[in-house]
């Protein structure tokens, strides 16, 4: 429910839409906490997805995706962490591509910036209610596909 909300939001972006959960695995660490989590999910149209979210990689930050097509593949990493390492990578036949995107603020701040600009003048929100609950219905069928139970909001 951390880590994966990210990679799943990334899917379901790339996609342009929502998925349905094929198949998932999970590691707990107790009853409560998921430290890992694999799922295969389907989009409308035949394309694809896999991820995996993990808090038990021995990697810092492992943060990335990769489109694979009939013309070539598409590889971006720390697409969350613009102020880190990032790049898009671009294959296919005929070229390869590198871009490095500038460093930026953290993605904290532009989310603080993005959401202080929705209250204080009224400017549209990137991503809004509808969008989170999307994303979270899509976490609550992999953690429904992995046999773990569904997470109910604390009070």
């Amino acid at each position: 429910m951390d880590a994966g909300c990210y990679t799943i939001h990334l899917l379901r972006t790339l996609a342009g839409a929502e998925p349905q959960v094929s198949s998932a695995t999970a590691k707990t660490r107790s009853a409560a906490v998921d430290r890992l989590l694999e799922a295969e999910l389907a989009f409308p149209g035949g394309c694809t997805g896999l991820i995996t979210a993990s808090m038990l990689s021995r990697r810092v930050l492992g943060a990335g995706a990769r489109v694979s097509g009939t013309r070539g593949t598409m590889e971006v990493l720390g697409p969350m962490c613009l102020s880190w390492c990032n790049r898009l990578i671009v294959r296919s036949d005929i070229r390869r591509a590198v871009e490095h995107m500038p460093r930026k603020p953290s993605t904290y701040a532009s989310q603080l910036r993005a959401f202080t600009s929705a209250i204080l003048r009224g400017e549209p929100v990137l991503t809004g209610p509808d969008d989170a609950v999307a994303n979270m219905a899509v976490i609550d069928a992999c953690y429904a596909a992995a046999g773990l139970p569904r997470r109910e909001p604390s009070r």
